[in-house]
């Protein structure tokens, strides 16, 4: 038996007869059972699905990808309809945000037209307010300006001229009066004094006037017009007697007829203005207890003392009381001396009685005598430009 296997068993020994047709009726029925099997598990797999083939996977697959694209497509769906929710709440913020501005820029037209509306009344109100502020500021002015000038003579600050000073100095060369040596710079002084102040004065000096020349000279000056001006200033340096001052003929002119030229009715340009007269020269025949070298007297017999005026805004300073010789050194009169220099030391700081206060003083410790001051003057007079202009008057 063996033998027969191992023959049987070769694919090299050919067969005769049955065997070869025996095996290729096997072979046969064996590829019908094949393809039987195989639709009986293809049937089998239909139905349980129980061991997939490699073609089943890819069905599976293929599901799987329309189930992945159904979910993509819901996502998309989603996401379109998220979308377009959004943008419509976009559209909606956008278009109410459109009729904000709209309205905002109506309350800021109306707010810009309230703002002008308020400007104009505030402007109203404030030239309202401005124009009662300056009626007060001037009602106010108007006051102290009247206070000041209750109390002080009012001295411009003006361009050219506060004051005109007028100066008639006489040394005298005729044989019937002594000549006044020592006097010649008495002028110079004097002048010197005035212009030191601070107020712009103006100075007209005469020398040796014969009395027409004199008067004529006055008169001219009192004619003039003092409008633009502040004060007027005289000074008279010569001899005289009580009430008297001589011209340089010998002739004398009465002080008060002097004074008279200059009153309201035939000088109205000084009304109410300071009109100051110095007048360096004797008053009589009487000394006073201490006697310089020279006296400014010519002999006469003493008179009773003189009235010089009753009308308002004088000053007359004399050189010795009335009744009384005046004194002149070597350097010139003590009198002109001493009120030079109080003009400049005090002229910029004190007020005029105040500095006649000062001069009187120095004369009566440094030379013993004491000069005369009669004044009607009703302020005090400073040669200052610090004081406001009057009420309706010129700056």
């Amino acid at each position: 038996m063996s033998d027969w296997n191992s023959v049987s068993d070769s694919p090299d020994i050919p067969t005769d007869g049955p065997t070869s047709t025996s095996t290729s009726n096997d072979d046969k029925d064996q590829g019908e059972n094949e393809e039987m099997e195989e639709q009986e598990e293809s049937m089998d797999e239909d139905e349980t699905y129980e061991s997939p083939r490699p073609s089943a996977s890819l069905t599976d697959q293929i599901k799987a990808m329309q189930q992945g694209m159904t979910m993509i497509s819901r996502n998309m769906s989603y996401l379109m309809q998220r979308a377009t929710r959004e943008e419509e709440d976009r559209k909606r913020k956008i278009d109410s945000l459109k009729d904000s501005l709209d309205v905002n820029e109506s309350q800021l037209k109306s707010l810009k037209g309230k703002k002008k509306k308020l400007e104009a009344n505030l402007l109203k109100a404030q030239e309202c307010s401005n124009a009662q502020r300056v009626a007060t500021l001037y009602k106010t002015i108007n006051t102290l300006q009247t206070t000041i000038f209750s109390s002080f003579y009012p001295i411009r600050n003006r361009f050219k001229t506060n004051g005109r000073v007028m100066m008639i100095n006489t040394h005298f060369t005729v044989k019937e009066m002594e000549e006044r040596s020592g006097a010649e710079r008495d002028t110079q002084k004097l002048e010197e004094a005035f212009k030191s102040l601070q107020v712009n004065t103006e100075v007209k000096p005469h020398q040796n006037l014969k009395l027409p020349e004199m008067l004529k000279a006055l008169k001219e000056e009192a004619n003039r017009d003092h409008d633009n001006e502040d004060f007027f200033v005289c000074c008279i340096m010569s001899h005289g007697t009580q009430g008297k001052v001589y011209a340089s003929d010998g002739f004398s002119i009465d002080i008060l007829d002097i004074l008279s030229l200059f009153k309201e009715k035939r000088c109205s340009s000084l009304m109410s203005k300071p009109k100051l007269f110095f007048i360096q020269a004797c008053q009589g025949d009487k000394e006073q207890e201490i006697a310089g070298p020279y006296r400014d007297a010519f002999n006469s017999p003493s008179l009773t003392q003189a009235s010089y005026t009753t009308e308002a805004d004088f000053l007359i300073a004399l050189a010795t009381v009335p009744g009384y010789v005046a004194y002149r050194g070597e350097d010139g009169a003590d009198f002109v001396n001493v009120l030079a220099r109080v003009l400049k030391e005090h002229g910029k700081s004190q007020d005029l009685m105040s500095m006649m206060t000062i001069v009187s003083e120095e004369l009566n410790n440094k030379y013993g005598n004491s000069p005369f001051c009669s004044t009607t003057l009703r302020r005090k007079l400073f040669f200052t430009h610090n004081l406001p202009v009057r009420p309706n008057t010129e700056s």
